[in-house]
């Protein structure tokens, strides 16, 4: 006999597309219904799901656990179709996707909340949060084509998840709205257009009614770019499986499968549905990535040469397909951006080109961090004490024609180092040529 929900039963949003609601935004839905709060909601859950042969065990509830693929994630789906007499609610998280990537550090979605102001702005009664907001992936919103935010303009507060739902839109510390008109839309680079389309492919699979993938398709995947003969006969499989770190030799990160679906111009879809057919790169992937350097040159410096050798031939055959990140491409090599910008600077910005990637003048960035310090120092000398907030929107009038990410970048650093400068100097005012005596060459790796 079917057990009677106690739940009112609300139907999922956007189920079957890729603008479902993510599970977190749907619990705060029930919980706004029944007047409760949503970790009250979350704790009825976990009491049914004992009954049910679940794991229910999880230190925090973030997006990672409840909206993913873990065990935590199965068993809240599971127990939340019961109390409500729903079905399929699993098309709210990655359920889908279980079995072909890892549960370990899964690096799927953000850390904080993630909204589109324009939503926010605009759909005062029947808004919702779909999951591709929260996507590590997924930088614009599909419906606006505006950067998605995750902490309020005014104050710079990073908004958490799990709040009631007449509670999402405004910022928990000072209660601004966090829904306004853009007056900077920040269009999106060629990799994050890339990168949310086929996010949104992606979660438009996860959101049906199919059956979870099974198998091994990451393994298949390597394995057909060996068979096709992409590999030097000298290469094993175990040898370019090093490249995609050894915690994700069996199942990926969702970051690794976007990567290397870049480099073979396919979509992360292609490889998890038909990686044997996705295993045919365009690019001449073995000679980038597997290439053996010159005898002479096998010494500390044969991760960046072969980073080089590997930059020059996808830059060559990139055409018009977008390049992976550059940094990613420098960790797959074991080394560093900043390394190899110092000694490739003109391969270096030739990927940077080709990427297609927010470049922002140096001159821009020392702009606004030398203007931030200013700020600073004005508003300590004058009332004693710091308005993060005033000091951010200051910085938005000032200079006004460089992405909100980079202000608040700049703004960290400049707190750090007047804070750094003062203590190690008392009482003395800080000068940004004593800020650079102490802090040492500009750049965030010394602040």
């Amino acid at each position: 006999m079917k057990p009677r929900p106690i739940l009112a039963p609300i139907r999922l949003i956007g189920q079957g597309t890729p603008l479902v609601e993510s599970l977190e935004h749907y619990v705060a839905r029930i919980g706004y219904a029944h007047n409760v709060s949503p970790p009250r909601v979350i704790a009825l859950a976990r009491h049914v799901a004992r009954q049910l042969p679940y794991r229910t065990q999880a230190r925090s509830y973030n997006y990672a656990t409840v909206c993913g693929y873990g065990p935590f994630s199965a068993a809240l789906v599971a127990a939340l179709e019961r109390l409500t007499g729903e079905t399929q609610l699993c098309s709210a998280t990655l359920a889908r996707l279980r079995k072909v990537l890892t549960e370990k550090l899964s690096g799927c979605f953000h850390g904080t909340r993630q909204w589109c102001p324009e939503c926010y702005r605009r759909d005062v009664t029947d808004r919702y949060e779909p999951l591709a907001w929260q996507m590590v992936t997924v930088t614009h919103c599909p419906l606006d084509d505006t950067r998605l935010e995750s902490a309020c303009r005014k104050c710079g507060l990073p908004q958490s998840d799990f709040l009631p739902l007449d509670k999402r839109h405004r910022c928990q510390a000072c209660h601004s709205d966090l829904g306004h008109g853009s007056a900077a839309t920040h269009p999106a680079s060629d990799w994050e257009a890339w990168s949310n389309a086929a996010t949104l492919d992606l979660l438009e699979f996860s959101s049906q009614a199919r059956p979870a993938l099974r198998g091994n398709p990451w393994g298949d995947f390597l394995k057909s770019i060996l068979e096709s003969g992409q590999l030097p006969a000298d290469r094993s499989l175990d040898h370019f499986r090093t490249f995609t770190w050894k915690a994700q030799r069996v199942k990926p990160r969702v970051q690794t499968v976007f990567q290397y679906a870049a480099l073979n111009c396919v979509t992360p879809l292609q490889v998890l549905l038909d990686p044997k057919g996705a295993g045919s790169p365009t690019l001449a992937l073995a000679n980038s990535l597997i290439a053996t350097p010159p005898k002479a040159q096998e010494d500390a410096g044969t991760k960046l040469h072969r980073l080089q050798r590997a930059a020059a031939v996808l830059v060559e055959n990139a055409d018009s397909w977008v390049l992976p990140v550059p940094g990613w491409l420098a960790k797959a090599f074991g080394c560093g951006r900043s390394s190899w910008a110092t000694q490739d600077p003109e391969g270096y910005a030739a990927y940077c080109t080709g990427y297609g990637g927010p470049r922002i003048p140096r001159e821009k960035d020392r702009k606004v961090f030398d203007t931030a310090v200013r700020l600073i120092e004005s508003d300590l000398e004058r009332e004693g004490n710091l308005t993060v907030g005033a000091i951010r929107a200051e910085l938005h009038a000032r200079i006004f024609d460089v992405a909100p990410a980079t202000i608040c970048r700049n703004l960290s650093m400049a707190l750090v180092t007047v804070g750094l400068v003062r203590q190690l100097s008392p009482g003395r005012q800080v000068t940004l040529k004593r800020m650079r005596e102490h802090a040492g060459k500009y750049g965030r790796e010394n602040i």
